[in-house]
This record gives structure tokens, C-alpha cells and sequence, in this order.
């Protein structure tokens, strides 16, 4: 290679000088054949050799064009300027949402390629360009294990009870305060009694059975004037009222009022609708009578009309009248029903005294009183005129 280049020195340098001959010198100086052989032999050579390095010259720079080439398939042609074309700024990719802006063609350095490069046909702008410059460095995506939830059974909430409501006071009705005031009589709570009687006379002032209720609990209490209006309002409420006619008259015969006990016992007889409450009526009008010096025995026989003297306290009715002994009067009440036998008891024992008190025998009715008491029947009321009797028996 360098001889050919020292050659061709040698001959632009013989040429310069005029020492090498032109064509048209050799065309116009007539030398011999050989000599002009001889002339154009080096010329010849370094023309060959000329051609042979501007051939592998060119071989030598085409060939990263026919890689290029070989490498695209949808190239046809040798790019010369590929070179130049060339860029180390990656392509950008458009944006799908982002609508690109037209921007100026791009300068022709280039020859088109006979199919378009979509990527190519993007337009790539400066701020494209220089945002893209450095490649874009993906950050590796962390995948973080999502927490696994255990599902776990809730623990019974403890419901907090609810704050109870202020309790609304229930009126109750009359009777159930009358109801309550027995059951307190009953166990000796006659304060108790009263104080309930009151409540229900303030629902309903003229409610008998409760000023009756309201009688028996101060008569117990030892209150019998109180006991004694109370009755009274009983009856003037319900006039036919024969418990409270007949208390009424109980009460009046031992505060002294034997007259008024007459009365209310006469009316007691002609509106109890209870047999035995007509029987007893009778024995205590019998009784006030002869406080009050009548003739008991026949006024009596001529009231007692036809009641029946089977119940309670027949027996002792008939001896009133004459017509049964004490013995089977006893006897009457120890053959009745053990529920009632205490009943019979006080009232036969009292009775029997009452009837030898009007017979003038004061020891025996003693001893009948004192066994009125030995029973302790004290719910009844026989067993508190027993002590009646006894106090007047002492007194005279």
C-alpha cells in the first residue's frame, strides 16, 4: 500500500515538473512504439493500483451500510448519510392521554423509507428530546404480601341495662285499697288499715264498704265514737248496709246509746238478706232489750217469725226461747265443722252467759264469759263483749 502511494507521489511530482508527459503530448510527439510503451507502462500500473484502493476504500466504508442494510429487510436502498442520522437519544413514546401539539418537520437528513416507521411518525419535540435524554430508570415494583386477616368471634357485648324509668305511680282502684286495709286488720296492723281505707276514700268518697273497713279498724283500735261515724257514713252511703247497721248497734249498746242499738239492729233484721246475720241480729236485740227493761223473751217469739234455725246460730236462738237446754247447745257446738268450731265456741259460751245474766244467775254466766275468753277467738266480736261483761260483772 505504501509503495502504490509513493508512486503516485512520485508521479504528481514528475507531472508538476513537466516531466511527465500528457496524453495529448504523447499524442502529438511521434515516438517510437516502444518507447511509448515504455511511457505509458507506470501510468498503466498506477491507475490499476488506483482504482483497486478507491475500490477498497470504498468496500471498506460501505460495508457498516450493507450490515445496516442486511440487519433492517425493510430497506432497500444504502443510506450514505446513516451516519449522521444517527442519534443516541432514544425515541420517546407518546402518551396516550396527552394530544401531541404539530410541531415543524424535522430536518431532512434522511431518505424516506418506502414503509413508514410508526414509531418514526411520532413527533419528537426539544422538551421530548431533553426530558428523555437520560434513559428512564424503572423502579422495581415491591410487592408486599397483603395481611391476612384472621376472622375472630367478637365477644358477647354485655349489654348495659338500661336505666330503669321513674316508676309512674298506678292509681289503684278503691276496692283494692279496702282489700289491702283486711289483710293489714287481719294481722293487727289497724294504723296500716287506716291509712290505706284513706286512700281509697279519696278515690271514692262515698264508698261504703270502705267507711265500713274504716269502722272495724278503729273499733279494734279502741276508737268506737270514730267506729260509730264511721258506720254511720257507711249507712248513709248504702242504708241498707246490714254489717254496718248491725256493728253500728253492737257499738251503740255498750257506749250507752241501748235505744239506738234497738234501732239499728230492728233494721239490720229487715235487710240482711245472710241467715245467720238475721239469727245473730236477733240474739243482740234480745239482748239490748233487756238493757233497756223490756219484755226481750216475748217480743222475741213474736220476731223470729220462721227463720230457719238449722245454721248457725239456731241452737242458741232456741235456747233463747226456751226450747233447748245448755247441754245441747255444747253439744251443738262441738258437732258442727272443725272450720267454724271456734266460732260456736265464743258465741255459744257468750250467749249462754248473756241468757243466765238475764236469769239472774251472775256466777254461771261468769263462768260461760270466762270460757268466751278462754277460746281466743278474738276475731270476733263476742270475745270482746265477753270482757265487757266481766267488767260490769265486777263493777256491780
Amino acid at each position: 500500500m505504501s509503495y502504490i502511494l509513493e508512486a503516485l507521489k512520485k508521479s504528481d511530482a514528475e507531472r508538476k515538473r513537466g516531466e511527465v508527459p500528457t496524453l495529448e503530448t504523447l499524442a502529438t510527439t511521434s515516438l517510437p512504439v516502444e518507447q511509448q510503451s515504455k511511457n505509458r507502462l507506470p501510468w498503466i500500473l498506477a491507475a490499476t493500483l488506483g482504482i483497486g484502493v478507491v475500490a477498497l476504500v470504498g468496500i471498506i466504508l460501505l460495508r457498516p451500510f450493507e450490515d445496516s442494510a442486511t440487519a433492517s429487510p425493510s430497506s432497500t436502498q444504502v443510506d450514505p448519510f446513516a451516519a449522521a442520522k444517527a442519534s443516541p437519544t432514544p425515541k420517546p413514546v407518546p402518551e396516550p392521554a396527552a394530544k401531541p401539539e404539530p410541531t415543524a418537520p424535522p430536518p431532512l437528513l434522511t431518505q424516506p423509507s418506502p414503509e413508514p416507521d410508526p414509531v418514526a411518525a411520532v413527533p419528537v419535540t426539544i422538551d421530548t428530546l431533553t426530558a428523555k435524554a437520560e434513559p428512564e430508570t424503572i423502579e422495581p415494583k415491591v410487592i408486599r404480601p397483603e395481611p391476612v386477616v384472621i376472622p375472630v368471634s367478637e365477644p358477647p357485648r354485655r349489654v348495659k341495662a338500661a336505666s330503669p324509668k321513674p316508676a309512674v305511680q298506678r292509681q289503684h282502684s278503691a276496692k283494692t285499697y279496702v282489700d289491702q286495709a283486711w289483710s293489714a286488720i287481719d294481722k293487727g296492723l289497724f294504723n296500716q288499715a287506716l291509712r290505706s281505707l284513706d286512700q281509697s276514700l279519696k278515690i271514692e268518697p262515698a264508698y261504703a264498704d270502705a267507711w265500713f273497713a274504716r269502722g272495724w279498724a278503729n273499733e279494734k283500735s279502741g276508737n268506737e265514737l270514730s267506729a260509730i261515724g264511721d258506720y254511720g257514713r257507711a249507712i248513709t252511703a248504702k242504708p241498707n248496709h246490714a254489717f254496718a247497721l248491725f256493728s253500728r248497734g253492737y257499738l251503740n249498746l255498750y257506749v250507752g246509746s241501748v235505744q239506738s242499738a234497738i234501732s239499728d239492729f230492728v233494721r239490720t233484721q229487715s235487710v240482711a238478706k245472710d241467715q245467720s246475720l238475721r239469727l245473730y241480729s236477733h240474739l243482740w236485740l234480745y239482748l239490748s232489750r233487756t238493757r233497756a227493761n223490756q219484755d226481750a223473751a216475748q217480743r222475741l217469739a213474736l220476731d223470729i217469725g220462721d227463720e230457719n234455725f238449722d245454721v248457725w246460730p239456731g241452737p242458741v236462738v232456741r235456747h233463747f226461747l226456751g226450747h233447748m237446754e245448755d247441754g245441747r247447745v255444747i253439744a251443738a257446738m262441738e258437732e258442727g265443722p272443725d272450720a267454724s268450731r271456734a266460732e260456736r265456741r265464743a258465741t255459744g259460751y257468750f250467749f249462754l252467759g248473756i241468757r243466765a245474766l238475764s236469769s239472774g244467775d251472775a256466777k254461771r254466766a261468769r263462768t260461760y264469759f270466762e270460757k268466751t275468753l278462754a277460746t281466743g277467738a278474738i276475731q270476733f266480736r263476742q270475745y270482746d263483749a265477753a270482757k265487757r261483761e266481766l267488767d260490769r260483772l265486777n263493777r256491780s
